[in-house]
Order: structure tokens, then C-alpha cells, then sequence
């Protein structure tokens, strides 16, 4: 798979975890609606975009151009998240916080997978 079309389901995939629309997402990330869109059907970003939204999301821009991590898994993760009590009695700073580390715990993951692998 291209590293567009990567970044293209990857983004795609963080915004639909965050529960956003494209406009809401575009406006977190710094990026305009229009540009969202563009990269959400496969239309290729500067560098200098996708490193913006690599740092509003909090994340390595690794994270964004792999395909190591099935957004389908973490989606999965997130929703029993999403089930506990707990989580729902947290604010919404704190419930973006968690689930941006449950993404960096998991690309970190996928890393230490790949090498085992190289080995």
C-alpha cells in the first residue's frame, strides 16, 4: 500500500476514534476542511502538513504513515475503553489523553513486533 493511501485510512481512522466530523477534525489539527478531505481520498500532503498533524494528534509521524496498526484493532481497544464507568466519569481531556496513549502504546508495540521480526 502507497504512504498516501496509508495516511489516507490512517487519518481517517483517528478522527472517526475521536468521534469528529471532518470539520471538527480539520480545526483540532490545525488544517483546513478542505485539506482533511483531500487527504482522507488519497491526495498526496506536503510534509510540512503531515508533520502538523502528526504534532496536534500528539503522535510520531511514524505512527501516521504505518500500517503496522490495524485502525480496526484500535477501534476495538477504544470502545471497551469507552465501556468502562470509570472512563465516562473522567473529563473529555482526560478520556483524549488516555486514548492518544492507548494509540502511542500501541504503535510502540507494533515496533517492538517488527524488530522481533527482523531478528
Amino acid at each position: 500500500m502507497e504512504s498516501r493511501q496509508i495516511l489516507s485510512k490512517n487519518l481517517k481512522a483517528y478522527r472517526t476514534l475521536k468521534k469528529r466530523t471532518q470539520l471538527e477534525f480539520a480545526q483540532e489539527i490545525g488544517i483546513s476542511k478542505s485539506t482533511l478531505q483531500d487527504i482522507e481520498h488519497g491526495k498526496s500532503p506536503t510534509l510540512d502538513t503531515v508533520q502538523c498533524i502528526a504534532q496536534h494528534l500528539g503522535i510520531p509521524l511514524s505512527i501516521l504513515l504505518s500500517d503496522a496498526i490495524p485502525p480496526t484493532q484500535l477501534e476495538i481497544i477504544v470502545q471497551l475503553i469507552q465501556g468502562f464507568d470509570w472512563f465516562a466519569q473522567c473529563s473529555q481531556e482526560a478520556q483524549e489523553e488516555l486514548l492518544n496513549s492507548i494509540l502511542k502504546v500501541s504503535h510502540s508495540l507494533s515496533v517492538i513486533k517488527e524488530e522481533r521480526d527482523d531478528l
